[in-house]
């Protein structure tokens, strides 16, 4: 999980959760569950799958109906409209979207572009698309400069320029067969939208209290996922 993996580094200057079971009441929950606590969601990463009806001209977006660790691969989905997840978290003020999706449409880009407006017309400051098919690495790289641009006081637009720049300007990504390297040139994976403005997420903290949070451990490895496979891969995909 390469999100997490670049917030390690962070300490308890952020505090990830998880949607486990990952299911639209779940989500709601956990928004108001942590709305209430007064430590609202400033930002939501959706591994997604899209898909377009045709019928009632609907863009929906998959969750599951359910969550067993040992239930079979092929498990029940529950697809809800792009309208109503928009609302449900522009409800919670959370400004920042990430938005990683497949999708079963004869033109992908369609049902992305959808969700997008959709989150845009209902208060949703900004939106960032990540193509499904993106290295971990280019992830972890990308993530730990972004939230480290944003806790610094960036805006989201600098903070993915400089994560940009960062992957532009190394494109060594692990090492290949024979000694040799993997390069890639991908830094244009990730997209940006944006709203109206372009906020800044967060306040920089004042230095001691950033040391102090930095050197706390801020999260443990989810338990409801199995442990990794030999080849390092965790996926899923649905067809």
């Amino acid at each position: 999980m390469p999100l997490l993996e670049a917030l390690d580094s962070l300490g308890s200057l952020v505090e990830p959760r998880l949607l486990a079971p990952p299911t639209p009441g779940t989500l709601e929950k956990q928004l108001n569950d942590a709305w209430a606590a007064g430590r609202p969601f400033a930002a939501v990463h959706l591994d997604s799958y899209l898909r377009d009806d045709l019928d009632s001209n609907t863009i929906l977006i998959g969750f599951e109906a359910s969550y067993d660790l040992h239930a079979p691969i092929c498990r029940e989905a529950h697809f809800i409209a792009a309208t109503a997840l928009a609302s449900l978290l522009a409800t919670y003020c959370v400004r920042l979207v990430v938005l990683c999706a497949s999708t079963d449409s004869a033109s992908p880009s369609t049902a992305t572009v959808g969700l997008i407006a959709a989150l845009l017309k209902a208060g949703i400051t900004a939106v960032i698309t990540v193509r499904p098919d993106t290295p971990q690495e280019t992830q972890r790289q990308f993530w730990s400069t972004f939230y480290e641009e944003l806790l610094g006081g960036a805006k989201i637009a600098q903070a993915l320029n400089t994560s940009q720049r960062r992957l532009a300007s190394d494109s060594y990504r692990a090492a290949g067969l024979g000694g040799g390297g993997v390069h890639l040139h991908d830094w244009f994976c990730f997209n940006l939208y944006l709203g109206e403005r372009d906020p800044r997420l967060c306040l920089r903290p004042p230095l001691e209290l950033w040391r102090r949070l930095l050197g706390q451990a801020h999260f443990n490895p989810p338990r409801l996922l199995p442990p990794p496979p030999s080849t390092g891969f965790i996926g899923r995909r649905c067809v």
